[in-house]
């Protein structure tokens, strides 16, 4: 069996032997790297031990190895969870509401965004899969939903994992400062 790969310029070629039945080919990620991303063509060649060739077998897929940038604008803390003054990114809510925005990203409908705890998945990971209303808006709101330990600054990132399952890198960073003490008052006798 020879089995081709083509991407319409580059070619992948790989022999296997037929044996009870069955053939196996093992691909490298060198291999992979050959070709361009887009519409692969996948062609089977099968000849006897006499040279007499099989109906040539012939399959397409696409091959998707181009990673997601990283989101290119900060998160924003929510201003329902911001309970300092709007905008200084202070909270009091331990599963504070953010909005990524996904300019950069080149997301598209079907991939999966992921908030991350400094550089990190949160305890629970907060993850959603975009849809073509995220991808309108350019923006998607995510709880934490995970408790977010003890006081002290919050530095939150987002990453996208595209449907192909290619891992962007993490960015937009946004520093939150969590202060859940109580506030004390004195007053002058």
């Amino acid at each position: 069996v020879t089995v081709v790969f083509s991407d319409g310029t580059n070619t992948v070629t790989k022999n296997a032997t037929v044996a009870t039945n069955s053939w196996t080919i093992s691909t490298t990620p060198a291999d992979i790297a050959a070709l361009t991303d887009g519409t692969i063509t996948i062609t089977a060649n099968v000849s006897d031990v006499a040279g007499n060739a099989a109906t040539q077998a012939s399959q397409n897929i696409t091959l998707d190895n181009a990673t997601p940038s990283a989101p290119s604008n900060a998160i924003d803390l929510a201003a329902g969870s911001d309970s300092g003054t709007n905008t200084d990114n202070l909270t009091n809510d331990t599963t504070p509401t953010v909005r990524v925005d996904l300019t950069g990203t080149n997301a598209a409908d079907g991939d999966t965004l992921e908030l991350l705890l400094g550089g990190v998945s949160l305890s629970t990971p907060v993850t959603k899969t975009l849809n073509s209303t995220d991808i309108t808006n350019n923006y998607v709101d995510l709880t934490t939903g995970a408790h977010l330990g003890s006081d002290g600054a919050k530095v939150f990132t987002a990453k996208v994992t595209d449907v192909a399952g290619n891992v962007g890198s993490a960015g937009g960073s946004l520093t939150v400062t969590l202060d859940t003490a109580a506030a004390i008052t004195i007053t002058d006798p």
